[in-house]
């Protein structure tokens, strides 16, 4: 290829880049209108939030960056093909050489900036896609306590801390923290999940911030139930990690749970936790008002 091919493949390539910005900006303007639109939620007082709600916001936010991305390449890859047809060697600037090597540089540091873009959002969305698939199982096994008389809330905000699932009976309150995350493909079966010395230890690993959170979940609540009720309401903390075997100790400050024996939290609870009907009510009403939908997925 001469040197005048090379001059037309990086002024194809950088008109088809500017095309592809310009595609990529409205294609990100026109999914953060229809995002916000309509911007009130119909009976938004009556709607709850649902088990992984946050979650789910955020895969499709995730999803409509990649879209929007996705776009762009694509119509800068129409727009640099057409440019590099219809591009005549005669009408090329006149520029110098370093000025069109330094413009191929720039064509392909912009295509390795749009790639990268691309792997991280395509590894987001995998992420948030696996969290949103563990607080939904969660959320669904708990629905079976309501069969007990319990009643369960889903993303509830206390104090500036969001709480995955609460669940509220005559049995006591408990705060159930998800934390998500992917055994080990090596791990034969299913890795073990235990607290060791105030820590939480999957497989081997020690992950201090899901205890740390959970503790602070479980105070913000319990202080916030304790003022709604007029007494001292203990909260029992859970930590609910799904597809790990798990081996729950009553004596510890937080309850290590799976999807498959979550069920049996309410029998963990000692009779100074339990509650009378009255507490339950007030809490539930509380409980409602501080678990909102934020939108419809």
């Amino acid at each position: 290829m001469s040197f005048m091919d090379w001059q037309g493949a990086a002024a194809g390539t950088a008109m088809g880049l500017f095309s592809g910005g310009v595609a990529w900006a409205l294609a990100r303007a026109g999914t953060a209108i229809a995002a916000r639109w309509p911007a009130k939620l119909p009976f938004a007082d009556e709607v709850l939030a649902r088990s992984g709600d946050r979650d789910g916001r955020r895969y499709r936010a995730a999803g409509r960056e990649l879209g929007a991305l996705l776009a762009g390449l694509l119509a800068a890859f129409v727009a640099a093909v057409l440019a590099m047809f219809l591009l005549e060697p005669d009408r090329l600037p006149g520029w110098p050489a370093w000025a069109w090597i330094l413009l191929g540089i720039v064509d392909i540091a912009v295509l390795g900036l749009a790639g990268f873009g691309i792997a991280r959002l395509a590894g987001i969305r995998a992420r948030l896609n696996f969290d949103w698939a563990a607080r939904a199982a969660i959320g669904d096994t708990l629905k079976r306590l309501n069969l007990s008389g319990n009643r369960v809330f889903h993303e509830v905000a206390v104090e500036g801390a969001v709480i995955d699932h609460v669940v509220v009976g005559t049995r006591g309150v408990f705060a159930i923290n998800v934390v998500p995350r992917r055994p080990p493909k090596d791990a034969g079966g299913r890795p073990a999940a235990e607290l060791r010395n105030g820590k939480l230890v999957l497989a081997g690993n020690a992950e201090a911030l899901p205890v740390g959170d959970a503790a602070r979940n479980m105070t913000l609540l319990s202080a916030a139930a304790s003022r709604i009720a007029g007494h001292r309401v203990p909260v029992r903390s859970v930590l609910a990690v799904p597809g790990w075997h798990t081996l729950p100790d009553g004596k510890g400050n937080h309850l290590v749970l799976n999807e498959s024996n979550l069920v049996t939290l309410t029998s963990w609870n000692t009779p100074d936790a339990f509650l009378m009907d009255e507490d339950c009510l007030a809490l539930q009403a509380f409980l409602a008002g501080a678990s909102r939908g934020q939108g419809l997925y």
